[in-house]
């Protein structure tokens, strides 16, 4: 396993992850910049290097991300088949985990595919099929991802706010 062991800044408020892989903040820096591609591609090489309880919740984000892209390029099926497989996954971390907002994910994640998520799949349009129902891709649909303060409820983290040096 490649992880590296270094404190590294996260995008928001600046909070400090101790002992998180660097590649983990790419990922949340590009999704937040609405790359969901490069975020996925980042995401999933750091789930490839993980071993134990932080693999679900790596491919869990990326689901996610890759369902964003999907919805992005026009394609409701992938986006719809991957929001359960995201959502799924990530169900076992609870509210927070390595100091990111789940419940702010899970909550945006169903606003932004709302158009899609009641309707049957075979409505949707996909790769290479036109369905009658597709959701125009604007920035109002994407969201950010949020980092809570507060130390996550598996204690696998330290989070610190850089101003403070205080959890």
């Amino acid at each position: 396993m490649r992880r590296l062991s270094i404190e590294h800044t996260l995008p928001f408020g600046g909070a400090v992850v101790s002992g998180i892989d660097p590649r983990y903040c790419a990922g949340i820096q590009l999704f937040n910049r609405e790359e969901f591609f490069e975020a996925h591609e980042v995401w999933e090489e750091l789930w490839h290097d993980t071993l134990g309880f932080n693999r679900d919740f790596f491919q869990g984000l990326i689901q996610v991300t890759s369902a964003m892209h999907h919805l992005q390029i026009g394609n409701m099926r992938g986006a719809r088949i991957l929001y359960g497989s995201g959502i799924e996954l990530l169900a076992p971390y609870g509210p927070r985990h390595l100091g990111l907002d789940l419940d702010h994910l899970r909550m945006r994640f169903t606003q932004a595919l709302n158009g899609i998520l009641g309707l049957p799949i075979e409505k949707l349009a996909g790769r290479g099929i036109s369905g009658p129902v597709k959701i125009t891709y604007t920035s109002a649909l994407a969201f950010e991802l949020k980092l809570d303060p507060q130390q996550n409820q598996s204690g696998m983290t330290n989070v610190k706010n850089l101003n403070t040096g205080q959890p």
